[in-house]
């Protein structure tokens, strides 16, 4: 084979892995962004859940427009959060399915909670107990409903970790397989270079020593089917030449 060519060979294939290897990166870069928007979601929705945990226990011990009115607020932001699709993967989007029926069924109960309350200046004395038992129900199943929610992100941002630790895998295992190929190649390359080139450039020169000496009958013998192959069956025609012009 013609150096030429096996410089462009060797030239050909580096660029490829190089190609290849850089493609792998971004790939895992890329996943590695959905992997954190993911899991960020997962965290806001978590906290934003526990905060309305909160502010349901100050509504119950303390029913004030104030709290009523944040609630409204961090459950909007919430219902928004959770109507938001950016998860690939079908058990994730399942999930933030789950957390958005849920979160509906829990606006429901606080309305109903909040008409409860709004009630019991005008309810009737005996009908008391009947509402302050409805409201213990609606206040349980309110409750109930948001810590499922909270168990839902973190099983979520689970899911995410270990889709971010898997893609920080493969991408640790693609730089050593590419260092290990990058290696590999460079002592391909340098067995290459000694025993196509420089071996074979060593004995045509130690040929021409021993010609320029005056010995017409040595040969370089140099049989590889490349340039210096070719250049040294020109040398030694070019001796034989220069014997028989000589006798």
């Amino acid at each position: 084979m013609k150096i030429e060519k096996r410089l462009s060979i060797m030239l050909a294939v580096s660029l490829v892995i190089l190609i290849a290897f850089g493609a792998s990166l971004i790939y895992s870069y890329h996943q590695e962004r959905i992997s954190f928007v993911e899991h960020d979601m997962a965290e806001e929705i978590y906290q934003k859940t526990f905060k309305l945990n909160a502010l349901a226990y100050d509504y119950l011990m303390n029913p004030t427009e104030r709290a009523l009115e944040q609630w409204r607020q961090l459950s909007d932001d919430l219902a928004n959060l959770s109507s938001t699709t950016v998860y690939v993967k079908e058990e994730q989007k399942a999930i933030l399915h789950e957390i958005n029926s849920r979160h509906k069924a829990i606006d429901d109960s606080f309305r109903s909670l909040v008409r409860i309350h709004s009630d019991h200046d005008t309810m009737e004395t005996k009908r008391h107990e009947l509402y302050r038992d409805l409201e213990t129900r609606v206040s349980s199943h309110l409750l109930l409903e948001m810590q499922t929610i909270i168990e839902l992100s973190i099983r979520m941002g689970r899911i995410g970790d270990d889709q971010l630790g898997r893609i920080r895998n493969i991408t640790s295992i693609v730089r050593v397989g590419f260092f290990v190929i990058l290696f590999f190649m460079l002592m391909l390359n340098a067995y290459w270079q000694r025993k196509g080139i420089i071996l074979p450039v060593k004995q045509l020169m130690k040929g021409v020593e021993i010609i320029g000496a005056g010995d017409l009958d040595y040969k370089t013998g140099i049989a590889t089917n490349d340039e210096i192959g070719e250049l040294s069956a020109a040398f030694d025609r070019m001796t034989d030449n220069l014997k028989h012009s000589t006798e």
